[in-house]
This record gives structure tokens, sequence and C-alpha cells, in this order.
């Protein structure tokens, strides 16, 4: 499971989590870490159920 942080200065969308080697600015990392927020391909096992603020802390009410 990844969360979605947002976007970074350049635009770039980011997510928070545990992988075994998904990349953050074309560099391969392991373990928790900050990556690139990319969705699965149509081939892909994995599947984008979605996103969310955090109710009372990013959400502008």
């Amino acid at each position: 499971m990844m969360l979605y942080l947002g976007k970074n200065l350049a635009g770039k969308s980011l997510m928070f989590g545990a992988s075994d080697g998904r990349t953050y600015e074309g560099i391969q990392r392991w373990g928790v870490s900050v990556f690139d927020f990319t969705l699965p391909s149509s081939s892909s096992k994995s599947h984008f159920l979605g996103f969310s603020c955090i109710p009372t802390l990013t959400c502008k009410v």
C-alpha cells in the first residue's frame, strides 16, 4: 500500500510507502521511502483504487 503525498515543487506526483524497487527521480529504492507516483499499466496485476486528502489536515474545508 502506498499513500499519495501530493506534488513536489516541479509538479511531479509523489507517494510514500514500502517497496522492493520502485523509483524516485530515476533512482531505484528499496524499503520505506518516497517514490514517483505512476499508474499501473493496463496489463499489470496491480490496481489503482484512488486517493483523497486527509480530513482536517490537507482538505480545504
